[in-house]
């Protein structure tokens, strides 16, 4: 369904402290994950991993978040969002700490630092809620109209995070490789602290729902019978997540074994990504959004995406530079795009009562499509690098036809008009 034109409403007021307060924690959450990211191999080579236990240690954390994702959103439908959030920030305390453990381990202990750095993954991966939370959480108390673009505000703070993490982290893998995993557990305390003094519960609305919200049961799934715009928004969150996952895992190889340059240039290059998801989401979105409206906004994101990754082809075929700088910028803003709005999206064709377990299919399918991506790398790496990339540009391409395709049954936020044209376009009352 979609929008008629309208006199516009007043719109409740944002808690603008409790959004900064998200902002904060998507900061934190993200340069937490930034400083052990491109470390999590160097860790694993160490006790001798192979090269399938290394790609097994990278699909781990996906795969369990898959698993968890909508257990995590429906819990917090049942008993509110503030406890889900601080349990999974506790819950990556957890995992950054064992894993510091396991960087202090020698190669003499290779069989239990591997399995310690397994399990840190796992723990982290079953407790990955924040996401599907705070996405929930604007959900409750942002209006639909400023949803794309509040989620933009989170997406820069999580770009923030992203740019800082992987450089402070490869600089403090070099003193000890046990620094990075304290660093995050500390940040992702710090996160929880700030979620317990300064978060208000969002969900007051909430009903039990019996044991069966602590359990992966099939039954929650039910909701897509009555709400199927959340399983076509699912699907192509799932494409997005199976194409950009292949591009953040094949992109290191290619700078490392195609262009020769080394984890502190990846940072780097990591970190540039990460500012200009800061730029787009923080600056871009707003304005965008009034001019055009969401589902182009996510139309135009998808189609940079498709653009870049056809880019990426080239830098496969030739590796250089510039190229690979242009392909970078091009992919980068379309996923910046994009994800904001499918959020702001699948929020407005959610029932209220169940945005976390709506959210939690939406990000476990995206899980999804990161545990499967790396497979794709492996597949087609060595086979034909180019090919990879095309594959990839297909399945972006995919995710604008179905968008395309469920367009006029999708309740959007469409372009703002001022309060005259508003006013003249709305039908007379009867």
């Amino acid at each position: 369904m979609s929008e008629t034109a309208s006199a516009p409403e007043k719109s409740p007021a944002i808690d603008r402290k409790a959004i900064y307060t998200l902002m904060m924690i998507n900061f934190v959450d993200l340069m937490g994950f930034g400083l052990v990211l491109l470390l999590l191999p160097f860790y694993a080579m160490q006790f001798g991993a192979s090269t399938w236990q290394v790609s097994a240690m990278n699909a781990v954390f996906p795969f369990c978040a898959f698993l968890s994702s909508p257990v995590l959103g429906a819990w917090s439908d049942r008993v509110g969002r503030r406890p889900v959030l601080m349990f999974s920030q506790w819950g990556s305390v957890a995992g950054y700490l064992i894993l510091a453990g396991a960087a202090m381990l020698d190669a003499s202990h290779a069989t239990l630092g591997l399995a310690l750095l397994f399990v840190s993954r796992i723990v982290d991966g079953l407790s990955a809620g924040n996401v599907t939370i705070t996405n929930a959480y604007v959900a409750d108390v942002v209006p639909a109209k400023d949803r794309a673009a509040t989620n933009g505000m989170l997406g820069a703070a999580f770009g923030l995070g992203f740019t800082f993490g992987p450089p402070i982290g490869g600089l403090l893998g070099h003193f000890h490789m046990s620094l990075p995993g304290i660093l995050a557990a500390i940040l992702s305390a710090t996160a929880s602290i700030m979620v317990w003094k300064f978060l208000p519960e969002s969900h007051t609305d909430r009903k039990p729902t019996g044991a069966g919200a602590f359990v992966l049961a099939p039954r929650r799934l039910a909701l897509l019978k009555t709400q199927p715009m959340v399983g076509w928004l699912a699907l192509i969150w799932f494409l997005a997540m199976l194409a950009y996952t292949t591009l953040e895992t094949a992109v290191p190889l290619i700078l490392k074994n195609r262009m020769g340059y080394g984890m502190r240039d990846a940072g780097l290059f990591m970190g540039a990504i990460g500012l200009i998801i800061v730029f787009v989401q923080g600056g871009v979105v707003r304005p965008l959004k009034k001019a055009i409206g969401e589902w182009p906004m996510a139309m135009i994101g998808a189609m940079l995406g498709v653009v870049g990754m056809l880019i990426y082809m080239r830098v496969a075929f030739a590796p250089t530079l510039t190229i690979l700088g242009i392909a970078a910028v091009a992919n980068a803003c379309g996923r910046s795009l994009k994800t904001p709005t499918l959020s702001s999206i699948l929020s407005q064709n959610a029932d209220p009562k169940t945005q976390g377990t709506s959210y939690g299919i939406f990000q476990g399918m995206g899980s999804l499509g990161r545990v499967l991506g790396p497979g794709i790398v492996a597949l087609l790496y060595d086979l034909h690098a180019p090919t990879m990339f095309g594959v990839a540009a297909v399945l972006i391409g995919c995710s604008a036809l179905i968008l395309l395709m469920i367009r006029p049954r999708l309740t959007t936020s469409k372009r703002e008009l001022p309060a005259e044209s508003a006013m003249t376009t709305a039908p007379a009352a009867k």
